[in-house]
C-alpha cells in the first residue's frame, strides 16, 4: 500500500481496514493544517466519504507523511524519515501506557513506498496556539502538568532501554552538540541582524563546545521519557469529561533525557518574555509538585533549578540546528531543486528568531551561562 501522490480512496480504504473493518472509501476532499507552523512534514485533514451499503469510519482523519515532494537535500530526507520512524516508534511502543492525551493512532506504516506515514485521529475541533503569540496562563498551566505526567510515569523507567528508537543518552548528546554547532554561525549572523546581545555571542560559542556535557549532567538526577520538541505549536486544548484538556502532537523526537530540558524549552521558547519572567516561578513549582506527586522521590527543588538552567541552553540546538539545516535547503534550492519542498522550512524560519531571542533572554534572566565554565 502506498501513496506515492498524497493519500487516495483506496489507500485509507486499506489504511482503516483496522478501524472500521469492510469500510470503503469512496471519496477524499484534503487541506493542509502543517502550513506555516514550521512542520518538516505533509499534515492533512482528509474529509471521507463511504461506499453506500458498507460499514461507515470515521468522518475524517489527519494522515501525516514526510512530505510529498522530494527533500532539498539528502540529509534533509535522512532527518525527516529518521523523525517519522521515531514517532511510529512512540505510538508502537508507548502510548498505550501514556498518562497524557494523544491523537489515538488509526494506522501506521514505516514500508516504503512512500515511507513512514501515520494516519490519526482528527481533532481538528480543539483549540491551536500560534507560538508567536504564546499561550495564556492557564493553557500554560495544562501544558505544564501534562509534561509533569509524563515524566513521572518514566522516570528512571527501565522500559527506556528497551525502547530501539531510545538511543543511549551519550550518544544522544554528541548528536546535540554537533547540530547546535553546525547552525550556530548561521543563527548567531541572523540573531545580530534582529539585536543579538553582543555578550550573548561568545557564550553561544562555548556552547558549541559544551552543550554535549550539559545534556549528560541533566539527566543525572534521573532520565525519563521526553517530548524532545514540546512547543504550543504541538499542543491542542479542548474539553473532556466536563474539564480543560490537553492533547500532545508529533512525537518524532521522543526520546530519553532530562525531563527539564522539555520544561526548559517550553517555557523559554513558547512564552513570551514577559510572560515567562511573571509566570515562571508558579509554573516550575507546580511541574515539581506534579513529579513528586505521580511518585517520583529524591528529586529537590534545587536539583530541578540546576537541571532546568542546563535545559535552557541546550534548548538552543533547535533554533541554531534548524536555521543551519534550512540555510542548507536555500542554497539547494538556488541551484534548481524543486522549490515546493521548502514551503515547511520557510514557516520554521519565521519561528527561528522569537524563539531563539526568547531562549537568550531566559538564559541571561537565569544566568546559566555560567554553568559553561569560563
Amino acid at each position: 500500500m502506498n501513496a506515492p501522490d498524497g493519500p487516495t480512496a483506496e489507500w485509507l480504504t486499506a489504511a482503516l481496514q483496522g478501524t472500521a473493518p469492510g469500510c470503503a472509501v469512496s471519496g477524499i476532499e484534503t487541506r493542509d493544517i502543517g502550513g506555516g507552523r514550521g512542520y518538516m512534514g505533509q499534515t492533512l485533514a482528509v474529509t471521507l466519504a463511504y461506499a453506500p451499503g458498507r460499514p461507515p469510519g470515521p468522518e475524517s482523519v489527519v494522515v501525516k507523511l514526510p512530505a510529498l515532494e522530494a527533500a532539498p537535500t539528502p540529509a534533509m530526507e535522512t532527518l525527516r524519515r529518521e523523525l517519522y520512524a521515531t514517532e511510529i516508534a512512540w505510538y508502537r511502543d508507548a502510548a498505550a501506557t501514556s498518562p497524557v492525551r494523544a491523537p489515538r493512532c488509526l494506522w501506521a506504516s514505516v514500508a516504503d513506498p512512500p515511507g513512514p506515514a501515520l494516519v490519526l485521529e482528527d481533532l481538528s475541533g480543539w483549540q491551536a496556539v500560534s507560538q508567536v503569540e504564546g499561550p495564556d496562563l492557564e493553557q500554560a498551566r495544562l501544558a505544564v502538568d501534562a509534561l509533569a505526567r509524563l515524566h513521572a510515569r518514566w522516570w528512571r523507567s527501565p522500559n527506556l532501554d528497551r525502547f530501539a528508537w531510545t538511543r543511549p543518552l551519550a550518544e544522544d548528546a554528541a548528536l546535540w552538540r554537533e547540530r547546535f554547532a553546525s547552525g550556530w554561525p548561521a543563527l548567531r549572523s541572523r540573531l545580530g541582524k534582529r539585536g543579538l546581545p553582543a555578550e550573548f555571542a561568545p557564550i553561544g560559542d562555548r556552547l558549541a563546545f559544551g552543550l554535549d556535557r550539559l545534556v549528560v549532567d541533566g539527566a543525572g538526577s534521573g532520565t525519563t521519557l521526553i517530548h524532545g520538541d514540546y512547543r504550543i505549536e504541538n499542543l491542542l486544548f479542548g474539553v473532556e469529561g466536563g474539564e480543560p484538556a490537553v492533547c500532545v502532537l508529533d512525537w518524532q523526537l521522543a526520546g530519553r533525557g532530562s525531563g527539564a530540558r522539555d520544561l526548559a524549552y517550553f517555557l523559554g521558547q513558547n512564552l513570551p518574555i514577559e510572560a515567562r519572567r511573571n509566570w515562571e516561578p508558579e509554573l516550575i513549582e507546580r511541574y515539581h509538585g506534579g513529579l513528586l506527586s505521580g511518585g517520583v522521590k529524591d528529586y529537590a527543588r534545587a536539583a530541578l533549578d540546576d537541571d532546568y538552567r542546563r535545559g535552557l541552553l541546550v534548548a538552543l540546538w533547535m533554533p541554531a540546528h534548524f536555521l543551519g539545516v534550512m540555510g542548507e535547503a536555500a542554497m539547494a534550492g538556488v541551484a534548481g531543486v524543486d522549490r515546493g519542498a521548502l514551503r515547511g522550512l520557510r514557516s520554521a524560519l519565521r519561528l527561528v528568531g522569537v524563539a531563539a531571542e526568547r531562549n537568550i533572554a531566559a538564559i541571561t534572566d537565569h544566568g546559566a551561562e555560567h554553568l559553561l565554565g569560563a
